[in-house]
């Protein structure tokens, strides 16, 4: 069982119930002493009265003396005959006879009865078997020597389930609190965790203190990773200037280069134009952590962006001979950021542009799917490249993040453009996955819920543009 509540409760009822069953099993039910002395007191008067009785009056004279409702009795002579009470009972005979030979009470349990049986005599010193069979003997018997086990185990149950609750909640509400910050929400927390400083909600004890410990842990998480956004924004920030300058220096450098100083200012600008690219990554990833929402959302056709985009992408893959196909779905309206988006689709292009083989083809696909939380918008983008190992499809999507660790900026990127697309798609409630593709390359399907405004919005938004 998942559930460590249920493993508990069920646990001790286990236990519990094998207990019962043992205790019913091995034996009859222990009593005191004194209680079988009265009994065996009480049958002994009782049966000699029944042998007078029927001396006197016969068997329903006797009958009307003892009997009561839902009780039998018998009368039985030593050798086995019964003279009172039903000569078709099972066992009685035998009962009788052992009896006689123990010269003690007889008792037998059945499974919602149990017979008693003693020898008497009568007034007249005739000798006979006394047996009163008691349907609720047995039971009686059983819950009055068990009634304190079935109340003990009934109070226990109960204490045990709220028990198991009370401990398993912090667990899972931790549980649900690990998830969210491996989600990237630095800002959850524990509610039930108190602080030493919160009186007498505070328990002292070793649950409590874990759920501190993780909240203070949350705490020091989020205060670093949000120091190291803003020293990462600030430092790409301030890297934009020299940079530029850098530029306008290149360039002056180049009216003025003597022979043979060509190849050294056109190294200096490739290595300046892939710093600047990172610059420029970097801010965009700094912006899209720091904002919780998208900031001005409108209605948009995905279907013409996409169509614009794979416009512009052919040109780029017909440069490194590939080839790049799609199939678009009509009229599928989204709202949000279209620069944002296109942005996210763009780099997964691009992705599957760099990795798929020569000669290759890229396929975009674009349809929608009815699910319980609406309908959505479903961007698929196939390549025939070498794919991903299975244990790194989900760490595609991290920042600085590469397949293969060997790699150069010149040959793997950055590993920041499928970053930026997994946060874009986060602000417009959207996902991302990948997998890898049966017959070779990688799947890399993007979700997006559809909008249900109208096109009227559409015109609207698009004539204030």
């Amino acid at each position: 069982m998942r559930s460590l509540t249920l493993n508990i409760f069920v646990s001790y009822w286990i236990a519990a119930a094998l207990v019962i069953i043992t205790f019913n099993v091995v034996g009859p039910p222990m009593h005191r002493p004194e209680f079988s002395l009265a009994l065996d007191t009480l049958l002994r008067t009782a049966g000699s009265a029944y042998a007078d009785t029927y001396e006197a009056g016969g068997c329903p004279q006797a009958s009307a003396l003892l009997i009561r409702a839902r009780s039998r009795v018998y009368l039985i002579r030593p050798d086995g005959h019964v003279l009172c009470g039903s000569s078709d009972a099972p066992a009685i005979p035998e009962l009788a006879t052992s009896t006689v030979n123990s010269g003690k009470m007889a008792r037998k349990f059945y499974l919602e009865r149990e017979r008693f049986a003693m020898a008497v005599q009568s007034r007249s010193g005739a000798p006979y078997v006394f047996i009163m069979e008691e349907p609720y003997a047995q039971r009686g018997l059983i819950f009055g020597v068990l009634t304190p086990s079935y109340t003990t185990i009934a109070i226990s149950g109960v204490y045990t389930l709220l028990l198991a609750t009370f401990l398993t909640r912090p667990i899972r509400r931790l549980r649900l609190a690990t998830q969210q910050i491996a989600k990237g929400k630095l800002e959850t927390r524990v509610e039930w965790g108190r602080t030493p400083k919160s009186g007498m909600l505070f328990r002292q004890d070793e649950i409590n203190g874990l759920l501190y410990d993780f909240n203070h842990m949350a705490d020091r998480l989020q205060t670093l990773v949000s120091a190291q956004h803003l020293l990462l924004r600030d430092v790409s920030h301030e890297l934009r200037s020299p940079l530029t300058r850098l530029r306008v220096a290149l360039e002056l450098a180049r009216e003025n280069s003597r022979d043979g100083m060509q190849v050294h200012l056109d190294r200096i600008e490739r290595e300046s134009v892939h710093l600047n690219t990172l610059v420029s990554e970097l801010l965009s990833l700094s912006f899209m952590e720091s904002v919780k929402a998208v900031p001005h959302p409108m209605v948009f056709s995905l279907s013409d962006m996409l169509t614009r985009l794979v416009q512009d992408a052919t040109f780029e893959a017909q440069s490194k001979d590939r080839s790049l196909s799609s199939v678009i779905l009509p009229q599928c309206y989204i709202r949000g950021d279209e620069t944002l988006l296109r942005r996210a689709v763009e780099n997964v292009l691009r992705n599957a542009i760099y990795y798929s083989q020569k000669t290759g083809e890229i396929r975009l696909l674009l349809t929608t799917e009815r699910r319980e939380e609406g309908n959505v918008a479903l961007i698929e983008v196939l390549d025939d490249g070498p794919g991903i190992p299975e244990n790194q499809l989900e760490s595609i999507f991290l920042p600085f993040y590469r397949v293969d660790q060997s790699r150069s900026l010149y040959t793997g990127g950055f590993g920041i453009g499928l970053s930026i697309a997994a946060r874009a798609l986060h602000l417009h409630s959207g996902s991302i996955t990948a997998k890898n593709r049966p017959e070779g390359g990688l799947s890399v399907t993007i979700c997006l819920p559809l909008t249900t405004d109208s096109h009227d919005e559409l015109h609207t938004v698009s004539s204030q543009r």
